[in-house]
């Protein structure tokens, strides 16, 4: 009996040791077990904020059809939630979508097409960049074809030194009886003593939860821009650009979304927001067409909630504000030659 729970212990410490230190495995398990809460709930754990988020729309329908517009998105999870409500885009025949942790090779660009290639960050994530050729043309594949990590990729992606802690986490104790102890300590730990998790800023307003990283350290919006930074930025940027434009996109172009407090706060505590995506924009030697969403996301923020509360990203409205200035600009011009 002591040799069967010493290797059921073995094997339980083993899965969850594969676990946290698989980035696939972990995001596989986590879109499995995510039931809809806020990201910024799931760690604050503060009731005021338990609610699912809203979904919206739907994915837009490929027509499959030779020629006419096609529409791809490199981004991150941003890009991924706007797929998802992608029905809303005007004037295209296929919308294509890759995160840029992973790939999609195709036979070939469509012929005799307008081929749109919408590049996009975060502003947090502009100093996380990936150096990834996110779509490749091998004749060899039949079909669009996106990567799969364990296959093509190798050990060095299905493993990682470091572990992720919070979607172990997230396996362990999101039953309903955990969840209850961690919202009970999150509440009581912030009405007695005024004290919340350590990844988590809660507005001056009290409406809205904040991540950390967006307010304080390197990936802040107020951080100040290292000298050279911006260079280095900008020619990454400008790789990916003529990486893509070799390859034979029509148009290219490069966005970046605010960060929530950005619009939001981008006061927040007297701090001084750095605007950093404006200095991309305006440096003279970016060669990427940029898209410039913040004004019209400051704009709709007045008038309406485009984050979610309980979440670091846009909500249904914050999407739609995109896709409309895509249609009104983008989407609506005539083909570049």
């Amino acid at each position: 009996m002591l040799k069967i729970l010493k290797y059921s212990a073995l094997i339980f410490c083993s899965a969850l040791l594969l676990i946290g230190h698989s980035p696939y495995i972990s995001i596989k398990l986590y879109n499995t077990l995510n039931n809809g809460l806020g990201d910024l709930y799931k760690k604050s754990n503060l009731t005021a904020f338990k609610y699912k988020r809203e979904t919206c729309g739907e994915k837009f329908t490929n027509s499959n059809k030779p020629g006419g517009t096609n529409l791809f998105l490199i981004g991150d999870s941003f890009f991924e939630g706007l797929y998802n409500n992608s029905a809303g885009f005007k004037n295209v025949d296929n919308v294509y979508f890759v995160h840029w942790q992973k790939q999609l090779t195709i036979p070939e660009l469509p012929k005799n097409a307008r081929n749109i290639l919408v590049y996009e960050s975060v502003e947090r994530y502009l100093f996380a960049k990936y150096d990834t050729a996110n779509i490749v043309i091998n004749p060899a594949v039949k079909e669009f074809t996106y990567d799969n990590p364990i296959s093509s990729k190798g050990f060095t992606k299905i493993m990682s030194i470091e572990s992720n802690e919070f979607t172990l986490n997230l396996i362990l104790f999101m039953d309903k009886f955990s969840l209850w102890v961690k919202d009970f300590k999150g509440d009581f730990n912030y009405k007695y003593f005024n004290r919340l998790d350590e990844n988590i800023q809660l507005s001056t307003d009290k409406k809205y939860l904040f991540n950390y990283a967006e307010i304080n350290g390197t990936s802040s919006s107020f951080e100040k821009i290292r000298p050279g930074y911006l260079d280095t930025t900008v020619n990454y940027f400008n790789n990916h650009y003529q990486h893509y434009k070799r390859m034979g996109f029509n148009e290219i172009y490069l966005t970046v979304i605010p960060n929530k407090v950005s619009v939001i706060a981008p006061t927040f505590d007297n701090k001084q927001y750095n605007h950093f995506a404006d200095q991309i924009k305006n440096s003279p030697k970016l060669q990427v067409p940029f898209i410039d969403i913040y004004a019209q996301m400051k704009a709709a923020n007045e008038t309406k909630e485009i984050f979610f509360r309980n979440d670091t990203h846009w909500n249904c409205a914050g999407q739609q504000v995109f896709i409309d200035y895509l249609n009104n600009t983008v989407l609506s011009k005539q083909p570049q030659n």
